[in-house]
């Protein structure tokens, strides 16, 4: 075995793969003894079937396949023992193989390969990084005010529908012509006046009564694809081959809320047990949970913009071309090269966050032990149970829903991966020059939809 490593360009290079003879040959006779022994061939007792039999009908197969065990095997050890920082896989080389199948002697494969760049991040007030927080004013407030009254409040039948009414109803699929569709989609639902954003929708839906239909577009109602698929009663899939289609809402029910008024009952009910009952404490409480509902949000922007911040400063290149190819190779060919094209740049960005983030890791020693996964899964789970009303377990119990958790390797990889992510927002905020910036709700929406 020979292998020799060309440079194309810092971000790319050919790896020039010389499989010689002695190289596969034991295994590959060996291989056709073995399958001579179990063969069962019509005229040959089992166990006799003659090796060049063998070798005729299935040897180009074993050969090959035996072949490129050898070549993903050295491939992989020259990287390792080379450190070289490949990105994707390595792709054969079309005109890169010479040799012949039906008289094997020696090999030549060609690999092209794809280079991580090269680069080093100084932690230091060189980089600036802006962190954007909510300002939670009186008026978001008095808004979660009213949301918490109405929520407590008391729902009663009405008449006809007025603009923070509930419409409780059937979802009905139409054919072209207006008529119910056979086997078509119907879904009871409940649609809430208050908060519809789309205007022409909510006119339809005012002023309706018990057994009346109205044909509108599911779409203006839901938030989004997850919503739309409960209100119809239908897979995320299902939502996503839905197209256009007609459908009626018939109301079985028109539900009028009065708020619930501002009394103990009331504030037993929303107010932590051991609170002081009273409609400041409730606004205290209430801005207390936005500021830490929006610095969840802040969180989220804050690693987006320090992903395109870096990714920019550090004027990271990657082998595009050779990219693009790894793309349409591991998908099969299914993806169109416009698709590609398409979603690169977002693809892009998240192999460079992602080598940052690695370098990060490693010139920071930064590190996420089994223990800490296991805290941060059982926070979790407290925070599941409070946010569902029941009461938190016992510790043994919490540990051993945290166990049986970690024993799913999806789920962690995922959790290492946020802690990771978390320690690496904590170092940038300590070691950067970090300029906190509070803004109203809007332009903080804004700022987040750049």
């Amino acid at each position: 075995m020979n292998i020799t490593e060309e440079r194309v360009s810092d971000l790319n290079a050919l790896l020039k793969v010389k499989v010689q003879k002695e190289d596969y040959l034991p295994k590959y006779e060996k291989i056709l003894k073995n399958y001579s022994k179990s063969m069962n061939v019509p005229g040959f007792r089992k166990g006799k079937v003659p090796v060049g039999m063998v070798k005729k009908k299935y040897g180009r197969g074993i050969l090959a396949e035996e072949i490129q065990k050898i070549l993903d095997e050295s491939i992989h050890t020259y990287i390792k023992d080379h450190n070289l920082k490949v990105l994707g896989q390595p792709l054969p080389v079309k005109d890169g193989e010479a040799g012949d199948w039906d008289a094997p002697e020696d090999f030549d494969f060609t690999y092209e390969l794809g280079l991580a760049p090269e680069f080093k991040i100084d932690l230091s007030d060189k980089y600036d990084l802006d962190f954007f927080k909510v300002k939670v004013d009186d008026k978001m407030i008095a808004e979660e005010l009213d949301r918490l009254t109405r929520r407590y409040g008391k729902v009663e039948d009405t008449e006809k529908s007025t603009e923070k009414d509930l419409l409780i109803g059937d979802f009905i699929e139409l054919r072209e012509d207006g008529l119910e569709k056979e086997e078509g989609i119907k879904n009871r639902s409940t649609i809430g006046l208050e908060y519809l954003e789309d205007k022409k929708t909510k006119k339809k839906l005012l002023g309706l009564k018990k057994g009346d239909r109205v044909e509108l577009d599911p779409e203006k109602l839901a938030k989004d694809h997850e919503d739309l698929g409960r209100m119809l009663g239908i897979t995320h899939d299902e939502v996503h081959h839905l197209g256009h289609r007609l459908f009626a809402f018939e109301i079985s029910e028109v539900k009028s809320l009065t708020p619930a008024e501002m009394n103990e009952e009331f504030l037993s009910k929303v107010l932590p047990a051991d609170s002081e009952k009273s409609e400041k404490t409730l606004k205290d409480y209430i801005k207390k949970e936005l500021s830490g509902h929006f610095d969840k949000d802040s969180e989220v922007l804050f690693k987006r913009d320090a992903n395109r911040y870096f990714s920019k400063k550090l004027k990271l290149e990657l082998p595009n071309e050779f990219l693009k190819k790894w793309i349409a190779l591991s998908n099969e060919g299914k993806l169109k090269p416009e698709e590609i094209e398409a979603s690169y740049e977002e693809y892009s960005n998240s192999i460079k966050w992602q080598l940052i983030k690695n370098k990060l890791i490693t010139e920071e020693a930064i590190k996420v032990e089994f223990d800490d996964a296991m805290e941060h899964v059982k926070a979790l789970l407290k925070t599941n149970y409070k946010n569902y009303g029941m009461p938190e377990p016992a510790e043994e119990e919490l540990k051993e829903t945290a166990f049986r958790i970690m024993q799913n390797r999806e789920e962690v990889e995922k959790i290492f991966d946020s802690l990771y992510e978390e320690r690496i927002m904590e170092l940038l905020k300590s070691k950067a020059k970090f300029n906190e910036k509070e803004l109203s709700f809007d332009k903080f929406k804004k700022m987040a939809e750049k």
